[in-house]
């Protein structure tokens, strides 16, 4: 019996094979395409440094004003409330530490890059800012006041600089 001429010139054999030909040709494209993709952004990857990888450092002199009565700054209105927010391109927090102050710090536990925005909260007592992922410790400049004992390097956050008389203020990168 003749193949078809469409079977012929393509090279697929008759019968149920045609299926599993399909699946493996699929199954390889895809395989080199996942392939292309790694060695395209492994230039792109190698020799960054960690606050490279995980989110930009701000653009300088980027400044953010700010109305606590507003969205998203809302959550500032009380102490011990948090906003997110971004600056210069970089993900921040800001905290409302007592009735005539407001922080901002980079939204990034540098333990482990928990975003503080989601995971931190502020102790008005104690007067620190702590991460829930790992209990990560800064105090109101940033300071790393308490680390993990995992053999990780201490590093301390990054805090920008805040004007604020409420209800408005400015966050400078």
């Amino acid at each position: 019996m003749a193949k078809a001429a469409d079977q012929h010139d393509l090279g697929v054999p008759s019968g149920d094979a045609r299926a599993d030909v399909g699946s493996d040709r699929r199954e390889f494209l895809c395989k080199i395409g996942a392939l292309a993709s790694a060695g395209a952004l492994a230039p792109l990857v190698v020799g960054c440094e960690s606050a490279e990888v995980f989110g930009p450092e701000p653009v300088a002199g980027v400044k953010l004003d700010f109305d606590i009565t507003k969205e998203p700054f809302k959550p500032l209105a009380d102490v011990g409330g948090k906003a997110k927010t971004i600056v210069g391109g970089t993900p921040i927090v800001m905290v409302r530490t007592t009735a005539t102050q407001v922080l901002a710090f980079k939204d990034e536990c540098p333990h482990k890059q928990c975003p503080l925005s989601a995971t931190g909260s502020w102790d008005t007592g104690k007067k620190q800012l702590s991460c829930g992922c790992h209990g990560a410790v800064f105090d109101a400049t940033g300071k790393a006041v308490s680390w993990p004992k995992d053999g990780t390097t201490q590093t301390n956050l990054k805090a920008f600089k805040v004007t604020f008389a409420s209800p408005t203020g400015t966050v400078q990168a």
